[in-house]
């Protein structure tokens, strides 16, 4: 890998903490890309040499609808892909097959795929705090788990 990119669409930060995480575990120097404003209007494609985490929430068990038309755009080149979702402690249903699949589609290789429980965006209480500090060394000791296999 050349290069590793964190991506995320996350509202309340709990998806961009999770996908810095592990980037930054694989790269300290790795880029990142906001995607919770407003997508980019146009960007390099990614490459086979690219590794790229993205982070994204669960909403009723499924990926936002407003992220769809920026994932449907994006173009992989066959770069490696490690799609992460979080979910407001409840469930993530098939937000991470949903994610995975989409990424598939356009070009991507997926090498690992994770589910993070983080705060539920409608209350302080289910979830609060996550994720915490236990969380994100979980996100770490995953990180370090892909590295240890692509490396074999």
């Amino acid at each position: 890998m050349s290069h590793v990119t964190a991506v995320s669409f996350s509202p309340t930060g709990g998806s961009q903490k999770g996908a810095l995480s592990i980037a930054r575990e694989l790269d300290p120097n790795c880029s990142f890309l906001d995607l919770t404003l407003q997508p980019p209007a146009a960007r390099e494609p990614f490459g086979p040499t690219d590794l790229v985490v993205f982070g994204c929430p669960t909403y009723a068990g499924r990926l936002p609808n407003l992220l769809l038309n920026y994932l449907n755009t994006i173009t992989g080149g066959g770069a490696y892909a490690i799609p992460i979702v979080t979910f407001g402690n409840r469930a993530f249903d098939n937000s991470l097959a949903e994610l995975c699949s989409l990424l598939e589609t356009h070009e991507f290789h997926t090498i690992a795929a994770a589910a993070y429980s983080c705060e539920h965006s409608f209350s302080t209480t289910l979830g609060g705090g996550r994720p915490d500090e236990n969380d994100l060394k979980d996100a770490e000791n995953f990180a370090l788990s892909v590295f240890g296999k692509m490396v074999k």
